[in-house]
C-alpha cells in the first residue's frame, strides 16, 4: 500500500488515521506516558514493536495500541519504571 506523504504533519497524521495507524506521539497521548518512554515500552516488550516507519517516523496501529491500554504488561512497565500514567487517557476516542 503506497501512503501519500503530504508537507504539513497535521495533515500526514490525519492521514494515516484514516488508515487505522498512530505516529509516536498519538502513542503518547492515547497511554498517558511521556513521548520518551513510548520507544522504550516498545524496546522492553511492553507495547507491541512498531509496524513500520513512514518518513523516518515509527507508525503503529491504533487498534493494537487501544488494545493493551489495560495489559499486564503495560501496567506492569508503569510499575517497573516507577512511572505515573495519566488514567484520564486511557478512554478510547
Amino acid at each position: 500500500m503506497k501512503i501519500p506523504i503530504v508537507k504539513h504533519s497535521h495533515d500526514q497524521a490525519n492521514k494515516l488515521l484514516e488508515l487505522g495507524l498512530i505516529g509516536g506521539a498519538e502513542v503518547s497521548r492515547i497511554l498517558g506516558v511521556d513521548s520518551k518512554d513510548v520507544s522504550r515500552m516498545a524496546n522492553k516488550g511492553y507495547i507491541p514493536e512498531p509496524l513500520g516507519s513512514i518518513s523516518g517516523r515509527s507508525v503503529w496501529c491504533r487498534s493494537v495500541i487501544l488494545a493493551h491500554l489495560k495489559s499486564i504488561e503495560f501496567l506492569k512497565f508503569i510499575e517497573d519504571e516507577g512511572l505515573e500514567a495519566k488514567f484520564e487517557n486511557w478512554l478510547p476516542q
